[in-house]
């Protein structure tokens, strides 16, 4: 067999995946986010309003019953999306695990123009240090996913990238 008909094939092959990539045809991570949002977490009965969740009682992350370990739920996720809340004024809901008491994520509406999404990453960027776990979130065009770690789980993370920083 020739080299020269498999250099060609690459070739093109590696052509139409530029001119893919280079058009706008990559996947719009963004639309995938906001389409899910709206198609399966925002079912009937499966949402409900974040902050009034948390504060009746309702369970994203699964405390630690070591007396005087801390309630991640109240003590600095509800504070974050109360402040988000009042910073932004967007509705924010508590996605739910069907059959169980405990919801498995945190959505909201993002401001929809470009200046106020810049000052909403800026605010992300100035609360992130002081929040005593991680923030993780997914951006859409029009939604963002949160979801959050306790400070152990969020060592664990920083020392896994350090260690893959130093390795490669």
């Amino acid at each position: 067999m020739s080299f020269r008909p498999r250099f060609q094939q690459a070739l093109l092959s590696l052509s139409v995946v530029l001119v893919f990539s280079s058009s706008g045809c990559a996947p719009d991570h963004e639309a995938e986010l906001d389409a899910k949002v709206m198609q399966e977490w925002m079912r009937p009965d499966m949402y409900v309003d974040a902050i009034e969740y948390l504060e009746s009682g309702g369970h994203y992350y699964v405390a630690d019953d070591t007396p005087g370990a801390m309630d991640l739920d109240r003590e600095a996720i509800a504070p974050f999306l109360s402040d988000l809340k009042q910073a932004f004024g967007k509705e924010q809901y508590a996605i739910l695990v069907e059959d169980e008491d405990y919801a498995w994520g945190f959505v909201m509406k993002l401001p929809s123009d470009e200046a106020g999404r810049k000052r909403f990453a800026a605010y992300l960027e100035s609360v992130r240090p002081d929040f005593p776990g991680m923030i993780l979130e997914q951006w859409g065009h029009e939604w963002i996913s949160f979801d959050f770690l306790d400070e152990e789980q969020a060592e664990f993370i920083r020392e896994s990238e350090a260690a893959a920083e130093a390795a490669s």
